[in-house]
Parts: C-alpha cells; structure tokens; sequence
C-alpha cells in the first residue's frame, strides 16, 4: 500500500478501506510536499465506491481478484439490524454472488468463496455473522 502514495495526485488521498494489520510505511515528505493525505474508513462511504467505480469505468481498469479477471460480478447483500442501547447494530449478513470468471473452475470458486466467508474483514469489524451463496455462471 506503500507504493500507492507516490502515485496520488497534488492533493489525493489515500482511502484505506477495512482493516488490514499491517502499518503503513510513508515519510511526511511523501504527504506533505503534495498534500496528500490518508484516511481510514470500516466500510468506504458511498461516494468513494462511486468515484472508483466512475474512474475504472473510464480508464477501463478490470479487478484482478487471485489471480482471476472476472467479467461479471452481482452481490446481493440482506443484513439484519438488531436494537443496541440507543441505536442499532448489524449482526448478520447475508450475502449472494453470482460470478462470471473465466478460467476458474468450481472447485477453485468453492474454495476462494469459503475463505472470503470465513476472513470477511468487514464482518470482523462489525462483530457480525455472514453468510455466502456463491456460484460460478
């Protein structure tokens, strides 16, 4: 994650999304001679999904996930909100992915699938329980 900070523009900045236990090695130069900065988020706010989304969309940048480039990818997300002191928490969720990626067999899917399941950071985070449905199409 590093080396991504030299690639920002004047200004950008850097949206660490999830938990990931490693530090992040960067030197006050490297943010300060161009303003960049770093921010962290659980989840990403909405609008930082849709600027990446529009960026890709126009640099015509495909995801890479394992090795695997997929052509298609749907996810249907239910979570279950549960009342806590004042508010609410979400302690379930429940998750649906149907995928399209050439050269991936279904054992391989399977497999990938249940890892994600079981090292779901953001489930890790929101101390919730999820499930996935995942099937190759």
């Amino acid at each position: 994650m590093t080396s991504a900070i030299d690639g920002l523009a004047v200004r950008g900045r850097l949206i660490v999304v999830g938990v990931d236990p490693k530090p992040i090695q960067v030197s006050p130069l490297q943010l300060i001679g161009a303003s960049r900065s770093i921010v962290g988020h659980a989840a990403g706010a909405s609008i930082d999904a849709e600027d990446t989304l529009d960026f890709s969309t126009l640099s015509g940048v495909r995801p890479m996930i394992a090795g695997y480039a997929p052509t298609e990818l749907n996810t249907e997300a239910a979570v279950t909100l549960e009342p806590e002191g004042q508010g609410f928490r979400i302690s379930r969720s429940a998750l649906i992915l149907r995928a399209q990626v050439p050269n991936l067999d279904e054992a391989a899917f399977a497999q990938m699938a249940s890892d994600a399941e079981k090292n779901c950071p953001i489930s890790k985070v929101l101390n919730a329980a999820i499930t996935l449905e995942a099937k190759l199409i």
